[in-house]
Formats: C-alpha cells, structure tokens, sequence
C-alpha cells in the first residue's frame, strides 16, 4: 500500500512539475513574443523618426536657398539668355511626428546622424552649353571693365599655368620652412597685383560666383577640356589636397568669407574622390572624415542656393566608400 501511494505520489508530483515547465516554457515563450513585437515596433518608430528628421532638414535647406539665387536676368546677363536660376524642390511640409516635438527636441534631431537624400538631378547641360556659359561669363568680365591684358580669358589661363608651375608643399608638417611657404603660397606664386585683381572679382562677381564655379565643375567631370578652362586632374588634386590637408591651406580658407571657403572646401574634396577613384590619390588622402563635417557646414551655411545638391553629392561619395573601402 505504502509502494502504491508512494508511486501515486511521484505520478502526481511529476505531472504538477511537467505542467508547471510547460506554463514556464510558455510564459517563456509568450514573453520572447512579446519582447520581439515591442523590439519591432520601436525598430519601427526609429526608422519613420529618421525618415521625419531627413524630411526636415531637407525643408531647412530649401528654406535657406529660396530667395537666394540671382534674378534670371542676372544671370542672363552673366551667362547668356539661356542661362535661368536653379529650380528649388517643392517645399514638403513638416511630419506630423516632428510638428509636435519642442522646439529645443527638434534642434536636438536635426543635429542626429541621418541620410539625407539628395534632390533630383536637373536636366544635365551638354558640353556645348557648358562652354558657352563659361565662354560669356569672361566676355561679361571684359565687358565689365575689368582691364586685362588679351581678356580675362587669357588672364585666367595665365593664372592657372602660373599655379601649375608652382604647386604647394605636401607634407609640411615635418618641417616648419614648409609651413611658411606654403602659408604664402599664393602671393609667392602670383603676387601682389593678381591676388588684387582676383579678390576685385570675387567682390564683384560673388552672387555668380557659386553658379560660375558649378558650370566649371560641370564641366571638367563631363566633357573634355578643349578650352583648357581649368588644370589637369593632377594640378586640381595637389590644390585639393593642399586646401583640405595642409596648414597653409587651412589657413587661407580661414581667411576668406564663410560661403567660398566651404564651396572650395566641397570642390576640393570631390577632386581629391575622383583622384582616389582613378587611383592618382598619390598622398593617399582619407576624406572620409572630412564628409560629415563639410556636410555640416554646408547645412549651417545660409546663401548658398546650391546646398541641397552639395549635401547630395556628398553622399553619394560617402555611400561610394562603405560600399568599396579603402584597402
């Protein structure tokens, strides 16, 4: 009798043991359920914040760049009748989940790491068009009075063999009679007369000089250079990475307005990508971490009415690097 109930017994308290697990497996199980629903969900809510904080600064851009381009006339007047002012995307409006955030919450998002897409690329000018921009801008610059010798053209294309000729110092750092010369580069290699003469036209001619610059950008990454309106890649990359790299190039940028210096610093850094991607990067310059932070001023920089498609361009080499590291 006492081997039965004893039996009975581990019967009964086998069972109580094996449900109590299944309740645990179960608790368990419905628990992992639940943890992963919420991981989801929040996964989620991070993914539609993210989308909301790219949507809105790209409305900070577009808000900075209405009104700044110049008049079409202005422009015609610079770069032939068919020349017209780029065309602002289409202002979003705010999301809903941004629209009820503080205002100091939405300073603090803006700030956060996000993709922000570029705009749509405009209808690319042919090289045809590219030329003939470029070619009216000078004769505007000689029609303006500006005195030089066989037209501005042919002053700038002597300024640019002069620079050619005498390229900066890589490497400064390791000693300090580079650093000096290279702080004073441009008044060696030019001198005194043709740094006046280009700063009289950057004063002048600033509210172009941001579309002049593109149309020459345009026009070295597409077409070829039949004009000689700019250096060889090789000329272009050591000025990249003497204005990026170097505290003699730093130093000049320093010294000029907020809008050109970022300007220059967004060109230089798309030359020395290029010469990395052509693999003539021969100082081996890493831009990487000059990206998110020439992104940053590009976005705190206001006047600057191509700013949208400079922080699009910009990622697009930052998405090239993830995809094809550096070895």
């Amino acid at each position: 009798m006492k081997n039965r109930l004893t039996v009975y017994l581990l019967i009964i308290l086998a069972a109580v043991g094996t449900a109590y697990l299944l309740l645990e497996w179960n608790t368990e199980r419905e628990a992992r359920v639940v943890l992963q629903q919420e991981n989801a969900r929040k996964a989620e809510e991070v993914r539609r914040l993210k989308e909301d904080v790219a949507k809105l600064e790209k409305t900070i851009l577009e808000e900075k760049a209405v009104g700044t381009p110049p008049p079409p006339e202005r422009l015609a007047e610079v770069f032939g009748t068919e020349a017209s002012p780029p065309v602002p995307a289409e202002k979003p409006g705010l999301p809903d989940s941004v629209q009820k955030l503080r205002p100091e919450e939405i300073a603090a998002l803006t700030m956060a790491e996000v993709e922000m897409p570029g705009p749509p690329p405009p209808h690319p000018l042919d090289c045809g068009a590219l030329e003939l921009r470029i070619r009216n801008f000078f004769s505007y610059l000689d029609n303006k009075g500006f005195s030089f010798e066989n037209g501005s053209n042919a002053y700038f294309k002597l300024i640019m063999e002069k620079l050619a000729r005498r390229l900066p110092i890589a490497g400064e750092t390791l000693n300090p009679e580079d650093v000096l010369s290279n702080a004073y580069h441009f008044y060696r290699t030019l001198g005194k007369n043709d740094i006046r003469s280009i700063k009289d036209i950057l004063d002048k001619e600033k509210d172009t000089m941001e579309q002049t610059m593109d149309y020459l950008y345009q026009h070295h990454d597409r077409c070829q250079d039949r004009e000689q309106f700019l250096p060889s890649l090789d000329v272009l990359y050591e000025y990249g990475h003497f204005l990026l790299s170097t505290m003699g190039g730093r130093s000049y940028l320093f010294r000029m307005g907020g809008n050109l210096r970022v300007v220059l610093q967004y060109y230089s850094a798309l030359i020395v990508h290029e010469a990395d991607l052509r693999e003539v990067n021969r100082y081996g310059l890493d831009i990487r971490p000059y990206l998110s932070k020439l992104e940053g001023e590009i976005k705190s920089t206001r006047g600057l009415y191509f700013s949208l498609k400079y922080v699009g361009m910009l990622g697009e080499v930052k998405r090239s690097y993830r995809t094809e590291p550096q070895g």
